[in-house]
Parts: structure tokens; C-alpha cells; sequence
């Protein structure tokens, strides 16, 4: 038993069980052992009295009182000759006890014969006023002491054990919650805080864990408007670093050509930038037709006829169009950068689901970097080779979170595709 459900559970059973079975011993040794010596004491003073009132009692008379008392129905009288029919059990403790007491007080040391009738009656072999007799004192419905005393704390062990289970119960759902929570934790998408529910230990771990989300939020928020900020300052001395190339004349073409795609490089750099820091859950949602943003993208990447699109041209969904196309065009643009040509840009619709993929021919990337090159500014040089800001890949991730879906890598027909999931909502 590993989880601590039911480990408690277990523990709760043992407990209730032992505590059970020590209130039984007790119950048994304080109140209905003495109760039934008290009571043989009676019973057999009862005895011994009918014992001399019968031994100065002629047959007819004797034959009287005992139709009398048998016609009670609770104590029952037969000669020693009339022994009852045998029945199918035999005393318990309780009655043993009762059964030897009765002897002992009648000074009669030779064992005490008994015998259960088939209607539970259990019957005592007696010698009273000179003959033997057989005496019932058992009542034929009356329910035995301790069977009653069995079922009562049979009750009361399920009653507890039931409510145990129930109160484990209650306190193992905001665990559960909790894990749940952890699972389920995307930095990428800010989630309800946990509830802080249940007694104070476990609300408070719940409240430790909404603190924890918040500075994580906090520090992400943090970083993302420093990112912003950094990149938007740069853009306005390179914006005039581009303008004063432009203005150099006689100076060698290839070191301008080279500065240029330089700027280029940086200036791409820091659309990435901005666009990790912004995030796109702000944008609204609204139709997008899929095949012209793919058509779009695809020409904008300068791949040329060693890129094949293959879109149905009706293929419209309801998403956030700008974000969108800013994640196909960074898997274009790492294809283009890392993999090997041909390329191929598809999209399907299937089971609720659009897929638009980007494929390259080349070997992949190792299934063990797959998960650290979805991560802000991880770098792909180990796995691919090449340079790049470590947040394209990270900009698809936080794109397929917006809009609900999940991006994953797979190998299909001798491509490796890179795969963006949307769920296929219905376009407005």
C-alpha cells in the first residue's frame, strides 16, 4: 500500500479492530461476567427452593407445578427420563460460566450435563428434591447476551470504519486537487489558483502552492517586460544603423551586403524577442482561413519550389490569425535553418482536431532534446547545429497554449515534422 489513503484506511481498520476487541474483552470481564454470576446466584436459589417445595409434594401436585411453569414458557421443567431432543450448537462462555456457577451453588461438583434443544433452549441436567429433572431457563427467542454484544460491536466496527474511510476520503480530495494542479501546471497558461480548502494543514500547503505560481507568474511577467523593453530600445539605434548603410557609398559591396543581413539577423532577433514577451492571449479570436495564412507563410519563406504546401483550400477555423502565422513561419524558418531539402507545409482536419505540420528531410532532432528545445532560449546547436535566439520554439509552445492545443514532433513518409494541434473550433 503505497498511497497514504490507503495506508490510513488500513491503520484506521487495525486501530477500530483492536480498540473492538479490548472493549469486548472488558465489557465481557466487567459487566456480563459479573452480571451472570449475580444472576446463576439467583437462579440457582430459585432452583434449590423449587427443589425442596417439590420434594414435600405428592406426584399429582409436582405434575401440577410443572405444567404450570411450563405453560410460561420461561422456565421449563421435564423428569430426568424426558431428556429434550439434541439441537446443533452448544454454550458459550457466558453460559459455560453461568452453567458451573449454577452447580457449584446447588453443591453439585459432579460436571454439569447440558443440551440445546433444536429451538436454541440449552437445558440443564439437575438433581432437585431427590430426582433428577432437566431445567430450561432460556427463553426460546430470547437473542444470547453475547451474540447481542457481537452484533453491537460488529456495528459500531463498520459504523467507524465507514466514517474513517469517509473523513479519509474528504481529506484525500484536495490532495488529489493539488496534484492534479502540479500536473497540470503550465507556466504558458495561468490556471485558477487551488482552492485552499479542508483542514489548516492541507489549506495550507494549497496556499503555499498559489504563492508559488504567483511568484513564478511574477518573475515571468518581470522578464518578459525587461525582454520587451530591451528589445524595443534597440530597435530605434539599429533602425539607424540600417539608415547610415544605406547612406555609405563607395564602400565595399560585400561588407555592406554582410552588415546588412547582419542588421537582418538582429532585427529578426529581436521580433522574437517581442513576441515572447507579449504573448498572444490577448489577441482575439476570430476566422482564419488556413490556406491562405500557409500560402502566405510559405512565400515569405523564400523556399521556393523545394517547398510543397498541401492545405484543403475550405479549411477555415476560429483562432488568434496573427499568432498563428507567427508559429508557421518559425517552423518554415527552423526547417529552412536546420533541416535538409525538400520541405513540406501541411494541414489536416481530423476528430475535432487541425494539424498543420512542417517537415524537412533531414535526420530530426534526438527524441532526448525534444522537451529542451521547446524551453525559452534553449539553444538547438547541439542537437542540429546552427544558430538562432533559443524562442522559436518556444514562441510555437506558447502559441499551440493559447489556443488550447500541444506541439510534438513525429516522423511520418521519411520526413520529420514538426506538429502544431489546435482544436478545430468552429470559425465565426
Amino acid at each position: 500500500m503505497r498511497r497514504l489513503l490507503d495506508r490510513n484506511i488500513a491503520t484506521l481498520v487495525v486501530v477500530v479492530l483492536v480498540g473492538q476487541l479490548l472493549a469486548a474483552v472488558l465489557l465481557y470481564q466487567l459487566v456480563m461476567h459479573p452480571q451472570a454470576m449475580r444472576l446463576a446466584e439467583v437462579t440457582a436459589e430459585m432452583t434449590d427452593t423449587i427443589g425442596k417445595t417439590m420434594a414435600h409434594m405428592t406426584p399429582t401436585e409436582r405434575r401440577a407445578l410443572m405444567s404450570r411453569f411450563n405453560a410460561d414458557d420461561a422456565v421449563l421443567i421435564r423428569p430426568g427420563d424426558q431428556a429434550p431432543d439434541i439441537g446443533f450448537r452448544g454454550p458459550t462462555i457466558l453460559e459455560r460460566d453461568f452453567l458451573t456457577a449454577i452447580s457449584h451453588r446447588l453443591n453439585q461438583d459432579m460436571p454439569v450435563e447440558w443440551r440445546a434443544d433444536p429451538q436454541s433452549r440449552l437445558w440443564v441436567h439437575l438433581w432437585l428434591g431427590g430426582e433428577d429433572w432437566w431445567i430450561s431457563l432460556t427463553p426460546r427467542k430470547l437473542r444470547a447476551p453475547l451474540l447481542s454484544t457481537i452484533i453491537a460491536l460488529g456495528s459500531a466496527l463498520f459504523v467507524a470504519i465507514a466514517g474513517g474511510i469517509a473523513l479519509q476520503r474528504l481529506i484525500d480530495k484536495p490532495l488529489r486537487g493539488l496534484v492534479q494542479a502540479v500536473d497540470s501546471y503550465d507556466p504558458d497558461r495561468a490556471g485558477q489558483p487551488l482552492a485552499e480548502t479542508g483542514p489548516l494543514e492541507i489549506a495550507a500547503v494549497a496556499h503555499a502552492f498559489n504563492r508559488m505560481t504567483a511568484r513564478l507568474a511574477e518573475q515571468d511577467a518581470e522578464r518578459a517586460l525587461m525582454l520587451g523593453a530591451v528589445s524595443h530600445d534597440i530597435r530605434t539605434p539599429l533602425t539607424r544603423l540600417r539608415l547610415s548603410l544605406a547612406m555609405l557609398h563607395g564602400a565595399d559591396a560585400d561588407l555592406l551586403d554582410s552588415a546588412g543581413n547582419q542588421v537582418d539577423r538582429i532585427e529578426d532577433m529581436l521580433r522574437q524577442f517581442l513576441d515572447f514577451s507579449r504573448g498572444f492571449d490577448n489577441e482575439p479570436m476570430a476566422r482564419c482561413e488556413i490556406a491562405p495564412l500557409l500560402h502566405r507563410c510559405a512565400e515569405e519563406s523564400d523556399m521556393g519550389v523545394s517547398l510543397t504546401v498541401d492545405v484543403t483550400p475550405d479549411l477555415a477555423i476560429s483562432s488568434r490569425p496573427a499568432a498563428l502565422e507567427r508559429a508557421v513561419a518559425n517552423l518554415l524558418g527552423n526547417a529552412r535553418r536546420y533541416g535538409i531539402a525538400p520541405y513540406r507545409l501541411e494541414a489536416r482536419s481530423t476528430g475535432g482536431l487541425l494539424t498543420i505540420a512542417v517537415g524537412d528531410s533531414g535526420k530530426g532532432i534526438d527524441p532526448a532534446f525534444h522537451e529542451t528545445l521547446c524551453r525559452p532560449f534553449a539553444r538547438g546547436d547541439e542537437a542540429r547545429g546552427g544558430e538562432g535566439t533559443g524562442l522559436g520554439l518556444a514562441i510555437v509552445r506558447r502559441v499551440a497554449s493559447a489556443h488550447g492545443g500541444h506541439f510534438d514532433f513525429a516522423f511520418r513518409d521519411g520526413l520529420f515534422l514538426a506538429v502544431l494541434s489546435l482544436p478545430n473550433l468552429s470559425p465565426r
